[in-house]
């Protein structure tokens, strides 16, 4: 899967918002993120096809509401809620498949087999996880979110996430204990 340069419907929003000022703004704050965005998308699907369409919605959901965005306030926050938010209608609308059949092709980057095969397991393990673990999982580990950072885009109290996050790292530990 490659990364999609933009969305699917930039030339649509382009034509309709004719104030190029904004789109000019909008990817100044969206550009720069757009690959670990997509990558967060990508890990919490199980690298389902549908990510892309995911991204696509998170990216013209952000563009629609960019014009309400505090630009004093931190943009890479604000747009993974958004991405979350796209995540969880995913799962509420389709029901998730327990095997992770396409993770195996996510690997071909990674040269050296032994580290290929520490990243199978721990994605393996992740995906183990209840829905929000992984989200939290990813955020912290992959995304490089901090706490407070967590909470702003899940909503939830930092207390809640360190639970979260500590309960999650003891499960992966358990399962990649139990792989040995």
């Amino acid at each position: 899967m490659t990364l999609p340069l933009f969305f699917a419907g930039e030339r649509e929003i382009t034509e309709k918002y004719s104030n190029k000022e904004v789109i000019i703004s909008f990817n100044k704050f969206f550009i720069p993120e757009k690959k670990a965005l997509y990558n967060f998308i990508l890990k919490s699907v199980s690298f389902s096809e549908d990510s892309n369409d995911i991204y696509q919605n998170t990216a013209l959901r952000a563009f629609k509401y960019f014009r309400k965005f505090d630009t004093s306030k931190r943009f890479k926050p604000w747009v993974f809620s958004i991405a979350l938010n796209e995540i969880r209608k995913y799962f509420k609308n389709k029901i998730q498949s327990s095997d992770i059949h396409s993770i195996e092709n996510s690997y071909e980057q990674i040269p050296d087999t032994q580290n290929r095969e520490l990243a199978e397991a721990v994605y393996s393990a992740a995906y183990s996880l209840k829905n929000t673990e992984r989200e939290i999982f990813f955020l912290f580990y992959d995304s490089g979110f901090n706490i407070s950072e967590i909470s702003e885009i899940t909503g939830k109290t930092q207390g809640n996430i360190k639970v979260i996050l500590s309960n999650a790292r003891k499960r992966v530990k358990s399962f990649l204990g139990s792989k040995k």
